[in-house]
């Protein structure tokens, strides 16, 4: 757990080891990922760090918890007006998720990169409340003020969409051209995911899900 006497720093050195750290964990995998380079790059002797943070692992969950509730503030400025179509404003929310993704470019690939990660089950759980509260709460008013179904287990509705939202940006890769990994986030891969026609995309997919797979 990160250290008061982190948190006591004043902002600008605080962001400049953030930073640092960010940028260590984005280029490298976790388990190459140096605390030497980390604290060369902050400019601070490496005893210091570990007067803020227990080890490398506590460094680089403290980044884990702060890009997903960087990505979760950028998403609760989209969250449904009462009485809306609920399909049309989660599609809304899938694209403020893409555009976090494009426009964060290091929070994303370190979001992405942790799932391929030793501590991969260990960062799942971890992040599981954080983003299954969040729809849940969603969806439950969404079903109480009557915009969804209240006959399906609401669990299993939470976990559905959670899996979508969170592997979307395999399908846009997929349909880019490109492989999923840490460089889909390079300048370069950002452009070809940038020329999807995203929304649309995702319009189909809240399609999919309002008017299911049967044919009519």
């Amino acid at each position: 757990m990160v250290k008061t006497t982190f948190l006591n720093l004043d902002e600008e050195k605080r962001q400049r080891i953030l930073a640092a750290a960010l940028e260590e964990f984005c280029a490298q995998p976790y388990e190459s990922a140096s605390l030497n380079r980390i604290v060369a790059q902050a400019g601070i002797p490496k005893g210091s760090l570990y007067q803020y943070f227990e080890d490398k692992k506590d460094l680089y969950f403290f980044l884990i918890d702060e890009a997903a509730e960087a990505k979760l503030a950028f998403l609760r400025r989209c969250d449904l007006p009462e009485g809306s179509d609920f399909f049309e404003g989660f599609a809304t929310l899938m694209l403020a998720g893409a555009e976090f993704d494009l426009n964060y470019p290091q929070y994303s690939r370190l979001l992405g990169q942790a799932f391929n990660s030793p501590l991969a089950e260990e960062i799942t759980e971890r992040l599981k409340g954080k983003s299954f509260d969040y729809l849940h709460d969603l969806l439950f008013t969404a079903r109480q003020q009557g915009r969804i179904r209240s006959d399906l287990p609401l669990d299993l509705v939470v976990f559905t969409l959670n899996t979508l939202t969170t592997e979307f940006g395999k399908y846009a890769a997929q349909k880019a051209g490109l492989k999923w990994d840490g460089r889909i986030f390079d300048p370069q891969q950002r452009e070809k995911l940038r020329s999807l026609d995203l929304k649309g995309m995702i319009d189909n997919l809240m399609r999919l899900l309002k008017e299911g797979m049967a044919a009519k």
